[in-house]
């Protein structure tokens, strides 16, 4: 059994090795660039920038009084793209009171041509910090923001619109 899942195992962090390295190769704007950290948060939100896909700034603060999903994700990321209908989902059933967001550190340029091939009314952003300076290792990561503080960290893929999910979500 032992030389049987060594293999695989190797075989998984070759092509974990290998994704990050095509992602930082293709030029993705990694970068602290353009805007600030948010300012009043503290944590890991003090090191959110994110940008719209027409490059405006969105400060998380603008969203203090609702529940926050950011869900980190990226083009190449199949676990990432399948549980994106049921984000959807979610977020319909949700309502007002969830704000969505799902953000890559790609290109924006990258993230706009891939939501015009989806069929989906997501609200897909840039993040310019890097996941890999928030301490994700894994994607898709998602992080349930209530109050200006990170509340849960859901890391890999979902059901999102199921029910017990939409109860979890509710009662966080």
């Amino acid at each position: 059994m032992r030389n049987t899942l060594y293999p695989g195992f190797v075989a998984l962090m070759l092509l974990m090795v290998a994704c990050n390295s095509s992602r930082q190769e293709e030029g993705g704007e990694t970068s602290e660039q353009g805007n600030a950290p948010q300012e009043e948060q503290s944590g890991p939100l003090s090191k959110v920038v994110l940008k719209d896909l027409e490059g405006n700034a969105i400060n998380l603060n603008d969203y203090a009084e609702k529940t926050i999903v950011l869900n980190f994700w990226a083009t190449w990321c199949k676990p990432c793209i399948i549980e994106m209908p049921s984000m959807e989902e979610a977020r319909a059933t949700l309502g007002d009171e969830f704000v969505f967001l799902l953000a890559s550190d790609e290109s924006i340029e990258k993230i706009s041509k891939f939501a015009e091939r989806q069929n989906l009314e997501l609200p897909f952003v840039q993040l310019q910090t890097g996941v890999q300076n928030l301490q994700i290792t894994a994607l898709p990561t998602t992080w349930i923001i209530k109050d200006g503080e990170v509340v849960s960290e859901i890391i890999g893929a979902r059901e999102w619109n199921t029910e017990a999910h939409i109860e979890e979500l509710k009662n966080l």
